[in-house]
C-alpha cells in the first residue's frame, strides 16, 4: 500500500515539474481582454502563447503577440505586430501606411 502511495506522489510532483516548466518556458494561457483583436481573437477568449518562438526568430510583421509595458506590468495586452524598428508607420483616412507604402 505504502509503495502505491508513493509512487502516486511521484506521478504527481513530476506532473507538477512539468506544468510548472511549460508555463514558465514554452506555452502559457492567456485571456484576451477587450474587442481590438476581434474578429481573430475574440474578447474573454483564452489564447496559447508560445513562449519560446522568440528565442529562435524575431517578432514578424503579422503576428500576434502578448505583452506588457513599464507602465502597467500587472497588465497584458494582445496586439498585432505592424511596424517593425526604423519603419514610419502613418494612418490617413483609416488606411495604414509603411514608410510611404499602402499597407492595408
Amino acid at each position: 500500500m505504502k509503495r502505491k502511495l508513493r509512487r502516486k506522489i511521484l506521478w504527481l510532483i513530476l506532473v507538477v515539474l512539468f506544468l510548472l516548466f511549460t508555463r514558465k518556458y514554452l506555452a502559457q494561457p492567456f485571456f484576451v481582454l477587450g474587442k481590438s483583436m476581434e474578429p481573430t481573437l475574440k474578447d474573454r477568449r483564452i489564447c496559447l502563447v508560445n513562449k519560446a518562438i522568440y528565442h529562435f526568430k524575431l517578432p514578424e510583421r503579422g503576428e500576434v503577440v502578448v505583452f506588457r509595458t513599464n507602465e502597467e506590468p500587472h497588465l497584458y495586452f494582445t496586439k498585432r505586430i505592424v511596424g517593425l524598428p526604423g519603419e514610419i508607420i502613418e494612418i490617413r483616412k483609416g488606411r495604414v501606411f509603411i514608410d510611404g507604402r499602402y499597407y492595408f
